[in-house]
């Protein structure tokens, strides 16, 4: 009964010790969360597809391409850059019917930001399921939600 009543506290303090490690955003504070920026989508994409779905030039050039995208910020800048994502892609990872050509196309029209991030999604759903690592399943609904608040 003893050994019960001494761990009654310690369950209060580590409960409130967990709930105080949860991230809110508060109207008005410094402390909100950040919004994933353009960059950082294409990235995440970019890592939630397999190693073995890349092109053998693009471990060379992974470094590059990520500095590259770190630096972009317009609509225009965020189409060129998936394109580029696209043509690391090996073309046996695409959906039968499709090719990274078929995104370049569009690429050259975007004016809007909404634009830019249907040509991300038009490549997201024209891979292969097996392009992609196990954890992009668990990431990817959040990633297409922030995909969607962009403007």
């Amino acid at each position: 009964m003893k050994q019960k009543l001494i761990l009654i506290p310690f369950l209060f303090l580590f409960g409130f010790k967990a709930q105080a490690q949860f991230n809110k955003a508060v109207p008005g504070s410094t402390d909100a969360v950040k919004k994933p920026t353009p960059s950082q989508l294409i990235l995440q994409l970019t890592n939630g597809i397999n190693p073995g779905s890349f092109t053998g030039s693009f471990s060379k050039e992974k470094k590059s391409f990520e500095n590259k995208i770190s630096t972009s910020t317009s609509p225009v800048e965020f189409s060129k850059n998936t394109v580029l994502l696209a043509g690391y892609i090996k073309p046996e990872m695409y959906k039968a019917g499709y090719s990274s050509a078929n995104l370049s196309t569009k690429s050259s029209i975007v004016k809007t930001m909404q634009q830019a991030v249907e040509i991300l999604k038009k490549l997201e759903s024209n891979l292969k399921p097996e392009s992609f690592s196990p954890a992009w399943k668990l990431q990817k609904s959040g990633w297409e939600s922030e995909l969607n608040n962009l403007k």
